[in-house]
């Protein structure tokens, strides 16, 4: 027997309907304190209908209407009742193309509902997967090749390394596939094994390496001295370690030049899409000290600013160029737009993508995920990127291509070019 016909039962029994009227009270204080929503079932004495029919839903939420739940209620009953393809009626289907019916509607292309693997987006935030620990890229003639394994990750240890050709996964023909399925391939369980088939110049045949996959942290910040004095630095995505992998990689450079001020800096954030804000933030007080990295809008359209209150790392007159791409957006163009704004960072590229909104990543019951758009952001100087992005101060264009550190392409040369030509203004106020 459900609960809707027991309490039809107990209901229509008079002597208990005290006792009743004290469980929903007590229920009632003791869910709304901890919930602060629930939903009772109340019976209208309708005898001449089904229970189902006689039966209205309260739904106690901060006293919102409860219109709309009884009406997909009544939807699903109603499939339940009488719809013919009985095979069709899966509840964990139905409620997932509920919400994604809802979400949809909304036509907000940063709002999105993930079905499962929310511990999987936060992977993806934190820079961690389970795999091998290698970027890749694909070239012009359509090669997948390893751009990097990381320093002491399996397939470092394996035996893998720069420049490989992966041909094969798993004795799976890898040469004619996209990179997103390679990618899919190679990652796994962790503790898992896969086979990792490359081609190696110099070598005759394919090599085959069979490797252990495991939890990786991916780095996101690298550095390398392009030309004396002339550090390119790269920062691919902000994880909650960026800020400090950042200061450790700036280090030695920062405090063996204390007095003397002769080396330059090339920030790349190129194919940046962002990461937390929060880092963000922080990795912008790099540059600029403490100071409002952007304004914030929430749905009442309350702006306000948001600071970092963290120390300047780079003195003011370090000569600086920050490089952008139509794939810098989100938590990258912050950065990149609070720079531009101050008047001493240049940027050098394209366009940006123009994602104003800040997102936040919600968890939802049964490992599924929530992207809701819950902010509007503006640089300091007020300008919206939202579906226009940042114009960058110097154009450059430039056909995708490996993007590691150090790599001289033609936008690297223009950015040496556009350094060598900036002035050092010794005067400036470090304040």
């Amino acid at each position: 027997m459900g609960l809707p016909d027991k309490l039809v039962r107990l209901i229509k029994n008079r002597f208990v309907v005290g006792s009743i009227f004290v469980f929903l009270a007590l229920t009632f204080g003791l869910f709304s304190g901890v919930l602060g929503s629930f939903e009772l079932v109340r019976y209208t004495g309708d005898d001449s209908v089904t229970h189902r029919q006689a039966f209205e839903y309260i739904h106690i939420d901060q006293n919102r209407d409860s219109i709309g739940i009884n009406r997909l209620l009544e939807v699903k009953n109603a499939l339940d009742d009488e719809y013919v393809y009985v095979d069709k009626l899966k509840d964990d289907v139905l409620q997932d193309l509920a919400i994604m019916g809802m979400i949809s509607g909304l036509e907000d292309r940063y709002t999105r509902y993930i079905q499962s693997g929310y511990d999987d987006q936060i992977s993806k935030l934190d820079g961690t997967l389970v795999g091998i620990g290698i970027t890749v890229f694909v070239s012009d003639d359509n090669q997948t090749i390893i751009e990097e394994t990381f320093p002491g990750g399996p397939a470092d240890r394996a035996g893998l390394k720069e420049n490989d050709v992966i041909v094969a996964v798993d004795g799976i023909n890898v040469t004619q596939m996209a990179l997103l399925d390679i990618a899919s391939l190679i990652r796994g369980i962790r503790g898992s094994t896969v086979i990792i088939g490359i081609e190696r110049s110099g070598q005759d045949g394919h090599m085959n390496y069979e490797i252990i996959r495991e939890l990786v942290e991916m780095p996101s910040v690298y550095l390398d001295e392009i030309e004396t004095g002339v550090y390119h630095i790269s920062i691919p995505r902000f994880t909650d370690r960026t800020y400090d992998e950042l200061i450790e990689i700036l280090g030695p450079i920062v405090n063996g030049d204390l007095l003397e001020l002769r080396y330059s800096l090339i920030l790349d954030l190129r194919n940046n899409s962002g990461g937390y804000v929060e880092t963000a933030k922080d990795v912008a007080s790099v540059f600029m000290g403490p100071s409002v990295v952007f304004f914030s809008e929430d749905k009442l359209k309350n702006r306000e600013p948001v600071k970092t209150t963290k120390d300047l790392i780079i003195p003011k007159q370090i000569r600086m160029v920050v490089l952008v791409n139509q794939r810098t957006a989100s938590a990258g163009e912050i950065v990149a737009g609070a720079l531009q704004d101050t008047g001493r960072y240049p940027l050098i590229g394209t366009n940006t993508y123009g994602k104003g909104a800040i997102t936040t990543l919600k968890p939802i019951a049964g490992d599924s995920a929530l992207y809701l758009t819950s902010a509007l952001w503006y640089t300091p100087k007020l300008r919206s990127v939202d579906a226009k992005g940042l114009s960058p101060d110097i154009e450059v264009a430039e056909l995708y291509q490996s993007m590691k550190v150090g790599t001289k392409t033609d936008i690297i040369g223009v950015a040496v070019e556009h350094l060598d030509s900036m002035e050092i203004d010794n005067n400036m106020n470090e304040s």
